[in-house]
C-alpha cells in the first residue's frame, strides 16, 4: 500500500515505527462523496490498558449489534464514554455510559456470558 503524502508529515517519537509494515484492509469503496466520518479523541494511558479488546471482528461485532438491539441510545452512551477516555475513573465513566460497577449486575452478566463461553467450549470439545 501506498502513503503518498506520509513523507512530508511530521510525527513525533515514530523514528522506530514503519507504518508501510502494517496491513491495511479496509475497504475503501465503502466510502462515498457524501460519507461523514466523526473523530473523537480517546485518551489511552500509555500502557494501553483501556484499551477495548475484542477476540475477532466477529465477537466486536456482535458485541455492537446486541448493544444496539437492546436500546438504540446504548450505542450513544458507548460512545460518550469512549470520548470521555481517561477524564474521570472508569466507575464513573462506566457509570454515566448506564453500567453501574457498583450493583452486582455488571458482574453477574458477565459471570453468565463466561458461563455460556465455558458451556460451548466444553461442546465443541466433546465432538
Amino acid at each position: 500500500m501506498e502513503f503518498p503524502n506520509l513523507k512530508d508529515t511530521k510525527f513525533p517519537n515514530v523514528g522506530n515505527v514503519n507504518v508501510y509494515s502494517y496491513r491495511n484492509d479496509f475497504d475503501y469503496t465503502r466510502w462515498t462523496p457524501s460519507t461523514r466520518l466523526k473523530l473523537c479523541n480517546v485518551l489511552w494511558n500509555g500502557d494501553y490498558e483501556d484499551v477495548v479488546k475484542f477476540e475477532s471482528d466477529t465477537a466486536r461485532d456482535a458485541f455492537f449489534a446486541n448493544l444496539i438491539e437492546s436500546d438504540p441510545q446504548n450505542a450513544v452512551k458507548y460512545i460518550d464514554m469512549l470520548k470521555a477516555g481517561g477524564s474521570d475513573n472508569s466507575v464513573v465513566l462506566l457509570k454515566n455510559a448506564g453500567v453501574d460497577l457498583n450493583t452486582p449486575a455488571p458482574i453477574e452478566f458477565a459471570l453468565k456470558e463466561f458461563d455460556n463461553t465455558l458451556t460451548e467450549l466444553e461442546k465443541l470439545l466433546a465432538k
